[in-house]
């Protein structure tokens, strides 16, 4: 590679960082739904 990666791969180790979520939330909740018809592929 002749380019230099811009992500910096370093993880956090034992210091994980200290995440106040509203509310004082526990849990974080996503949904998705894919539906595809046919063969073609949809991003939306």
């Amino acid at each position: 590679m002749t380019k230099k990666y811009l992500r910096d791969m370093v993880g956090y180790g034992q210091k994980t960082p200290k995440v106040k979520w509203p509310n004082n939330a526990k849990l974080a909740l996503q949904i998705v739904l894919n539906y595809e018809e046919g063969s073609e592929n949809c991003v939306l």
